[in-house]
């Protein structure tokens, strides 16, 4: 095997391969990255049997097929030492050396056969749908900071990807909040839904630009699921089992509201957490009363108290207590510049909308205040 390709996009590619290199495996192999070079393409390959990546070079030339695999660590070492020029990589299956060569450095490592190399499942390109980049990095930065890090729970540590004709909708929760986000699609599709791992929705987010307009193909089977991002393909093994019924979980009759300035409030609770030590949680208690917002956090640190201007329809005290970091996540991944509360009473969760729109909601749950 021997081809050449551009240094930098060598290296883009294979730090980006990485997610797919499992930090404890049973099977050493797993730990190299398999490069594949056929007539037309070069191919890199990492795969953890349960999610896997697969990056075609766009720059590369194939000079003599073949393939092989190459510890993931080194040949990341490596290719970020190399000056930005062209890179040859030569394997010699007889002597098992990789040779590698750019500008006037050469390298010989290691190689193995691929002969061990676990395949990909196959997922047949026929149940997809089209979305745009930025639309599919929006619904995971909305909904990911939810998921449960609990992995003995599956369903709670994966989020919920629900197609509704020309809607998509994007699901997670930990059991004290529901994050649900939602986005138009190009085209109108065949109901389904799929529970992904929030792991797999994470390290897809990151390869992701907020303003990228490029179309993005999600092909899907009865146990895989697979992402199309131009050059790259990510395959993720899906979550069994069936999602909670979210939809009865919101209420549609709420007794108090109020609306406040996003960046205000963030702030507040910002200053609020410099009282929280780490696994000490207090209340952040707000108190409602016509236009304004006493909001106040006692700990062992101290004390803080803070009064907003709010927009609201209480014209009576309102008390109520919040985890101060619940609160802040939603604040933080929110792109409005006002966010409307709804509530019930003091006690059953709270709906938490940017500007009142039904595209991004919040739930989340109070907590005792006494």
């Amino acid at each position: 095997m021997k081809f050449n390709c551009n240094q930098k996009e060598l290296c883009n590619s294979i730090n980006l391969i990485l997610k797919a290199i499992p930090k404890k495996t049973t099977m050493p192999i797993l730990k190299n990255i398999m490069i594949n070079a056929t007539d037309n393409d070069v191919e890199l390959t990492a795969n953890d049997l349960n999610f896997a990546i697969q990056i075609k070079l766009e720059t590369a030339t194939v000079e003599e097929c073949g393939s092989v695999c190459i510890d993931s660590k080194l040949i990341s070492d490596i290719t970020k030492k190399l000056i930005n020029d062209l890179v040859v990589l030569e394997f010699d299956e007889y002597s098992e050396t990789v040779n590698i060569k750019c500008g006037r450095t050469k390298f010989k490592i290691k190689g193995l056969s691929t002969d061990e190399y676990p395949n990909i499942p196959l997922v047949m390109q026929k149940n997809k749908i089209e979305i745009q980049e930025f639309n599919l990095k929006s619904l995971i930065d909305y909904t990911n900071f939810a998921s449960s890090l609990d992995k003995s729970n599956a369903i709670m540590n994966s989020q919920l990807i629900e197609i509704n004709g020309d809607r998509i909708r994007m699901v997670a929760l930990d059991g004290h909040r529901i994050s649900c986000a939602k986005e138009y699609l190009s085209d109108v599709y065949d109901n389904f839904e799929i529970i992904v791992p929030t792991e797999t929705l994470n390290k897809i987010g990151s390869m992701l630009k907020d303003t990228g307009d490029d179309d993005i193909y999600i092909y899907f089977e009865k146990n895989f699921v697979l992402f199309e991002i131009k050059n790259i393909k990510v395959l993720s093994r899906l979550t069994e089992g069936k999602f909670y019924n979210i939809d009865m979980m919101f209420n549609n009759k709420y007794n108090y509201e109020f609306t406040i300035d996003r960046l205000e409030l963030l702030s507040t609770c910002e200053r609020a957490e410099l009282l929280l030590s780490d696994n000490n949680i207090k209340p952040l208690v707000f108190n409602v009363c016509n236009n304004e917002l006493q909001i106040k956090l006692i700990s062992q640190l101290g004390k803080l108290e803070e009064t907003l201007e709010v927009e609201s329809n209480c014209t009576s005290n309102f008390e109520i207590g919040f985890n101060t970091k619940y609160i802040k996540d939603m604040l933080r991944v929110s792109n409005d510049d006002s966010i409307i509360f709804k509530l019930i009473d003091f006690k059953s969760p709270c709906l938490m909308l940017g500007n009142g729109k039904e595209d991004f909601q919040y739930l989340v749950l109070p907590i005792n205040i006494k």
